[in-house]
């Protein structure tokens, strides 16, 4: 009797290391976009005063979508296969790519201009008056969120290469097809028809 041969290690990015780094870093995104990206502050008499602190859920009602959009994608690539995979693939690295091109701009300017309505409540300044005291300070939050996001199109880049090296499914009717067929041989008219 001879051992079983055993499939050779499969080098590089498997499904599972893959869609589970995926799945990783779509999880520090979510993490980070929770946290304080944005802190607001006046002077009025010369002391500094802090009017509140802002997420990024909070200032950018696009972030939380984008971020759906890309879980939705690992789910449906982690159970289909073929066509369809390399479509979740390109359209999570779409929305990505969208999510920074948003993003980055905002983030470098400073612009907090979705929370105009919370800023006038803050102040008691309207909008439309402008604000010329208030302070916007960036907090290392949107610059971590932002980093993770351009990681997490890096890992789909790298989903999209490796997806197809990744072993194929069987189909359902192959597999009965297969036991069937050994589970025939076995019996004692598979035998005889197998020594004919």
């Amino acid at each position: 009797m001879s051992a079983p041969k055993s499939q050779p290690k499969r080098k590089g990015l498997t499904k599972s290391k893959t869609l589970g780094l995926w799945a990783f870093i779509l999880l520090a995104n979510y993490i980070a976009s929770a946290q304080p990206w944005y802190s607001l502050e006046m002077a009025p008499n010369g002391t500094t005063v802090e009017l509140g602190r802002y997420d990024g859920f909070t200032t950018y009602a696009f972030l939380s979508p984008i971020l759906l959009v890309c879980l939705a994608a690992l789910f449906a690539s982690a159970f289909i296969g073929g066509v369809g995979r390399k479509i979740a693939g390109a359209l999570a690295i779409g929305v990505s790519l969208l999510g920074v091109g948003l993003l980055a701009p905002r983030i470098l300017e400073a612009d907090v201009s979705g929370l105009a309505s919370q800023i006038e409540k803050l102040t008691g300044i309207a909008a439309t008056h402008g604000i010329d005291d208030l302070t916007v300070i960036v907090l290392s939050w949107a610059w971590i969120s932002l980093g993770s996001l351009l990681l997490l199109v890096a890992v789909q880049a790298g989903f999209l290469i490796t997806e197809r090296n990744w072993p194929k499914k069987i189909a359902k009717s192959d597999r009965y097809q297969t036991a069937q067929t050994a589970k025939d041989e076995n019996d004692t008219i598979g035998l005889w028809d197998s020594q004919r």
